[in-house]
């Protein structure tokens, strides 16, 4: 009788393994995709960035303005060294060159910060995987081992 009931509690161990194991497979693919997210924003500022310090240097120019759905405008740019950055909410503001790259700059720090945070919750998720995959299959094997299973 308590064999029987060992094979009873190891099966309910499978399956709540095999629950856990869902669930975390769940969240590792939600990680996998903030990491995409936050990779995507890092390439965009790294644009912008790029773009700005491009200015820096210039004098005048013409550049190349996306309005919107694929379309550009020509815009010819002044010797003025001000840009309009969104600033969080829908607010715009007005900032010196130098000040719109230390922003950005800010903003990029951030988002690679929380793309490593992010990085380091899937590789525990990773290894919380691997270590209820080692204990079924420990479980599966001891569970086979049990006289009168047919």
């Amino acid at each position: 009788m308590a064999e029987g009931g060992d094979e009873k509690t190891g099966r309910e161990a499978l399956s709540r393994m095999a629950y856990e194991a869902q669930l975390l497979q769940g969240q590792g693919r939600a990680l996998e995709q903030q990491v995409g997210a936050l990779a995507e924003g890092a390439a965009q500022l790294n644009v912008a960035l790029d773009s700005l310090k491009s200015l820096k240097g210039g004098d005048g120019g013409v550049a190349l303005v996306p309005l919107g759905a694929g379309t550009m405008v020509r815009a010819k740019l002044t010797g003025e060294k001000k840009v309009l950055i969104d600033v969080g909410a829908g607010v715009v503001v007005e900032k010196e060159l130098g000040d719109a790259i230390a922003v950005l700059e800010k903003r990029l720090e951030e988002t690679e910060g929380m793309r490593g945070g992010v990085e380091r919750d899937m590789l525990a998720v990773s290894r919380r995987l691997q270590a209820i995959d080692g204990e079924a299959r420990g479980l599966m094997q001891k569970l086979k081992m049990m006289p009168g299973e047919e």
